[in-house]
C-alpha cells in the first residue's frame, strides 16, 4: 500500500510538474513568436525603424526565450513519455514509446552527423510523428465517449482538423526528402500543401464549434460570456480585415508577415481567409478559457493552451523543434493531467 501510494503522489506530481512547464513552454513559444518569427523573419524594413539598442534586446530576449523554450521542451517531452508509459492503456504505452522515438530524433538532429545519417533520421521522424499525431487523436476522441449527436460530429471533424493539418505538411516535408535522394518521388505534393493550408482553416472554425459545445458544469453560455470571449479577436480581427479591403497595401504587408513567419504563400483571397479563420481560432480558445475558469474544470484550460501551442508553431513542421513543439500541445489537447478524466 506505502508504494502504491508513493506511485501515485509521484504521478499527481509529475502531471502539476508538466502542466506548469507546459505554461512556460506557452510563454516562450509566444515570446519566439513575436520576436523571431515576425519582427527579425520580416526582414530589414522593419528592424531599421527599430532602436539598434532596442533591437540588440530584443535579440537578446529572444535568444535567452528560445534557450529556455527548447530545454523545456524536452523536459515536458520526457514527463509525457512517463505519464503515457505508465498508463493501463495499450494505446497509451505505445505512444509513450514514440514520444521517447521523437525526442530521441529530434536530440540526434541537433548533433553534426552525416547528410545519410540525417536523412535517416528525419524520414523516421516524420513517419514516427505521423503514427503519433493520429495515435493521440484516437485518444482524445475515446475520453469523449459520452458525445453523441451533433458535439461528437463537432468533435470528429475538429480532431480530424488537427490530424490533417499535420499530415499534410509533414506529407509535402516527407515528398521533398524522398525526392532530393533520387529518382523516387510520392504522388501530388502540391495537393497536400494546398490540404495543409484549407485543413488548418477548417480547423480554425472547428475549434470555435468545439469550445461552443465543450462540456462545463455550473456554467451557462449566455450572450454577456460571449462577448467577453470574442471582445479581444474583434479588437484585433476586425481593424485588419478592414484595412485589408481598404488598401492592397496593407494586404500585401500582411502577406509577407505571414509568408516569412509560416513559409506559407498565400493569395488575397486565402489571406482574408485566414484572418477571418484567425477570429474564431482565438475566440474558441478563449471560450474554453471562461468556461474551465468559471466552472472550475481544468481540463478545458489546458486545452486552450495545447491548442495556443499548436497555433504558435505556425505549422513549421519542415523544423524538428517546431514539431515537438506542436506534438506536445496536441498532447495537452488529448491526455488531461489536471481533471475528472482518469484512464482505464
Amino acid at each position: 500500500m506505502g508504494f502504491a501510494a508513493t506511485g501515485e503522489n509521484l504521478e499527481v506530481r509529475l502531471r502539476s510538474i508538466t502542466l506548469y512547464l507546459s505554461l512556460v513552454l506557452l510563454v516562450t513559444s509566444m515570446i519566439d513568436f513575436f520576436i523571431t518569427r515576425l519582427v527579425f523573419r520580416v526582414g530589414p524594413d522593419v528592424l531599421s525603424r527599430i532602436a539598434d539598442v532596442f533591437a540588440s534586446y530584443l535579440a537578446v530576449l529572444g535568444r535567452i526565450s528560445l534557450t529556455i523554450e527548447q530545454i523545456v521542451l524536452f523536459v515536458v517531452l520526457a514527463g509525457a513519455a512517463i505519464l503515457l508509459l505508465r498508463s493501463k492503456r495499450r494505446l497509451s504505452r505505445m505512444l509513450g514509446i514514440f514520444f521517447i522515438i521523437l525526442a530521441s530524433c529530434s536530440i540526434i538532429l541537433y548533433l553534426p552527423i552525416a547528410v545519410e545519417q540525417a536523412w535517416t533520421i528525419s524520414t523516421l521522424l516524420i513517419l514516427v510523428a505521423m503514427v503519433t499525431i493520429i495515435g493521440l487523436a484516437c485518444l482524445d476522441f475515446s475520453r469523449h465517449h459520452g458525445f453523441s449527436g451533433m458535439p461528437r460530429l463537432v468533435l470528429m471533424l475538429f480532431l480530424g482538423g488537427l490530424v490533417l493539418s499535420f499530415i499534410f505538411p509533414l506529407y509535402y516535408r516527407l515528398y521533398l526528402l524522398v525526392g532530393s535522394v533520387g529518382p523516387i518521388s510520392l504522388p501530388y505534393p502540391l495537393s497536400a500543401y494546398l490540404g495543409g493550408i484549407f485543413s488548418v482553416m477548417v480547423t480554425a472554425f472547428m475549434v470555435f464549434a468545439y469550445a461552443l459545445l465543450a462540456r462545463s458544469s455550473k456554467f451557462t453560455l449566455n450572450y454577456r460570456n460571449f462577448l467577453k470571449a470574442a471582445l479581444l479577436p474583434t479588437l484585433l480581427i476586425v481593424p485588419l480585415l478592414y484595412a485589408m479591403m481598404r488598401s492592397f497595401f496593407v494586404t500585401q504587408i500582411l502577406g509577407m508577415v505571414v509568408a516569412m513567419s509560416t513559409d506559407l504563400v498565400l493569395t488575397h483571397d486565402l489571406l482574408q481567409g485566414l484572418v477571418v479563420a484567425w477570429w474564431f481560432f482565438l475566440t474558441g480558445v478563449l471560450l474554453l478559457v471562461i468556461k474551465g475558469h468559471y466552472s472550475s474544470n481544468k481540463v478545458l484550460e489546458q486545452e486552450a493552451v495545447g491548442l495556443m501551442l499548436i497555433m504558435s508553431t505556425t505549422f513549421l513542421f519542415n523544423y524538428p523543434y517546431y514539431l515537438m513543439l506542436g506534438i506536445v500541445g496536441l498532447f495537452l489537447v488529448s491526455y488531461p493531467l489536471i481533471g475528472p478524466w482518469t484512464e482505464t
